[in-house]
């Protein structure tokens, strides 16, 4: 039996001047994810791929059965309480996504868990978001943020149908069941409310897929009239946004390899100015204070310092008030 001969990518010099010098790459133009030619290549290396490993695919199946059989698809996941309700995930035999659902707890009091069976609705059960349905008519699809207003109400959730990480971000009403009018397209993953349930923080990306800015949107408006909060154009650090734990303080972390910084702000003023999160250089091994008086006014605020410079302030001053670190209790 005759092999099936490899594709061979045509050849096509396109130059690139770096510092003064001159790199010629032949195939810059298999980028173009839009070219015929490059989806007539790429589909040409799969079919021959498959041809090549044609005679693996029992050994394939055998291992997906055998992991398969090991995996407790109808599953549940253990339910955790925010608020006045109790959260968990479903997993149903036979279908690929999971399915995020709440039901009420019992009293104020009521801090034991309920028991959870598998394929069993639990009273009171509500269906938050179903992966499976959200999937439908798509070849792909991800879930990226999942975040719950801190009333329960509402629900932001963003999803990517194209497999590009770049998100879709709705809003449920979750006392309806109905989708929100708002839409925000071209988000990354993660979104996070404010306090008052009208304003929900969520960030974009750059050309590198790198988290870099934080926008504010509120809903009923345009995105077009979403407010953006920071920007970090240093390639070298992500952004991130998020509570703290006491739900306190709405932070922004701004984190290289080595780095971390933070802003903060008090959740239930959202409407607060455009800034930048860090006034401070970026230094190596930051340490980070509690917020001072401006958070509680509406100012992203933040300060850092290198824990050296911190120690040696600490030893040498006495009448000055330092600010302290942020304990594990508060941090998000």
């Amino acid at each position: 039996m005759t092999s099936p001969t490899p594709p061979v990518a045509t050849k096509v010099p396109q130059e690139r001047i770096h510092h003064g010098h001159t790199f010629v790459d032949d195939y810059e133009w298999l980028r173009d994810k839009d070219n015929p030619e490059v989806i007539a290549y790429l589909e040409a290396e799969n079919a021959y791929t498959e041809a090549q490993t044609a005679h693996l695919a029992p050994v394939r199946e055998s291992i997906f059965e055998e992991i398969k059989s090991r995996t407790q698809e109808t599953d549940m996941s253990v339910p955790a309480r925010m608020g006045e309700w109790w959260y968990y995930a479903r997993t149903v035999e036979g279908k690929q996504y999971g399915i995020q659902c709440r039901c009420p707890i019992t009293d104020r009091d009521d801090w034991t868990p309920p028991e959870v069976t598998a394929g069993t609705e639990l009273p009171g059960e509500q269906v938050l978001l179903d992966g499976n349905v959200e999937s439908e008519g798509h070849d792909f699809f991800s879930v990226g943020a999942f975040s719950l207003s801190h009333d329960g109400t509402l629900l932001a959730y963003s999803t990517d149908v194209v497999g590009d990480e770049r998100y879709t971000l709705k809003f449920k009403d979750l006392t309806t069941g109905e989708l929100l009018a708002d839409e925000i397209p071209g988000t990354a993953p993660g979104a996070t409310w404010a306090l008052d349930h009208s304003h929900v923080f969520y960030q974009t990306v750059d050309e590198s897929w790198r988290p870099d800015t934080v926008w504010r949107h509120r809903l009923g408006t345009a995105v077009d009239d979403d407010v953006k909060v920071f920007h970090e154009p240093d390639e070298r650090y992500w952004v991130s946004i998020g509570a703290t734990r006491s739900e306190k303080y709405l932070m922004i972390w701004v984190g290289s390899k080595i780095t971390t910084e933070a802003g903060f702000s008090n959740p239930t003023i959202p409407q607060v100015s455009s800034a930048s999160c860090c006034h401070g250089a970026k230094v190596s091994n930051t340490a980070l204070s509690t917020p001072s008086s401006e958070a509680e006014t509406g100012s992203w605020c933040c300060t850092t310092m290198s824990t050296r410079t911190l120690e040696r302030k600490r030893r040498t001053s006495s009448s000055r008030k330092l600010p302290s670190t942020i304990c594990r209790r508060c941090a998000p």
